[in-house]
């Protein structure tokens, strides 16, 4: 079977291997477990720090796109200028490949989700990581996704993996959890709370993860008097704006 797997999600070469995002990383080895052909259509540069790790299989093609960034104007102007060229790459790639895997929100991610409208005899899936809930408020880019991969008057022959159970979706939607415990895991204990309380954000800090409301929280709970801290792990566009007001307030 020939896998095409379209994501946002950055590879790179690190000591003559092919690495990513660790946990991106340990769920697609379980995907290409399945597969004999697989490629990745994704950018390959990424100018900040990320915990990779090497995949498992090594033979794939990756074919190299630009990340489609609008935070200014500069980037804006050049990633309109190349999505003709990256839907025709995106195109071609996927009349190719028996099997389509989207991962989701990204802008590369909704450039994909709109080709694969051109394309409905082939077989898709999509892993939504992001919050499904229809009434989250969030980037237009991300709404457009969502409304794309859930009309099934558009999106044919796809199922799209999302977090958690939401009202009114399609039948393509399918929710699914990535943490669980089987009933023998599962116990009863008793949670000894002391001051303060410790929280933690682990993930992207970024705004569509929103670690600004755990910031809110423990500023909340700190003002009715429970002592509270918050201590983030991760990096992303926020690092900066959280260290300032998380020091202003003294919570970390």
């Amino acid at each position: 079977m020939k896998l095409l797997i379209i994501s946002d999600a950055p590879i790179l070469l690190l000591s003559n291997k092919k690495e990513a995002y660790a946990p991106y990383v340990r769920e697609m080895d379980l995907w290409m477990q399945h597969a004999s052909d697989i490629s990745f259509v994704c950018p390959t540069r990424y100018q900040r720090k990320l915990l990779t790790q090497p995949f498992q299989k090594q033979i794939f093609k990756i074919t190299s796109l630009r990340r489609l960034e609008f935070h200014n104007i500069i980037s804006a102007l050049i990633s309109l200028i190349t999505i003709p060229y990256q839907t025709i790459v995106l195109w071609n790639a996927m009349r190719m490949a028996d099997h389509i895997h989207v991962r989701c929100p990204g802008n590369l991610a909704l450039l994909a989700s709109i080709v694969q409208i051109t394309l409905p005899r082939k077989r898709k899936t999509v892993k939504y990581a992001g919050n499904f809930n229809p009434s989250a408020s969030q980037p237009f880019s991300y709404k457009w996704q969502k409304r794309i991969l859930s009309n099934t008057s558009l999106t044919k022959n796809i199922d799209v993996l999302v977090y958690g159970e939401w009202p009114n979706q399609t039948e393509n939607i399918k929710s699914f959890f990535t943490a669980t415990y089987s009933e023998i895991d599962k116990k009863d204990f008793k949670k000894v709370f002391r001051d303060p309380l410790q929280f933690i954000f682990v993930g992207t800090l970024s705004p569509n993860k929103n670690p600004q409301l755990l910031v809110e929280l423990v500023k909340l709970l700190n003002n009715k008097g429970i002592v509270s801290q918050a201590h983030f792990y991760g990096d992303g566009i926020l690092m900066d704006k959280l260290k300032n007001e998380l020091s202003f307030l003294s919570l970390s």
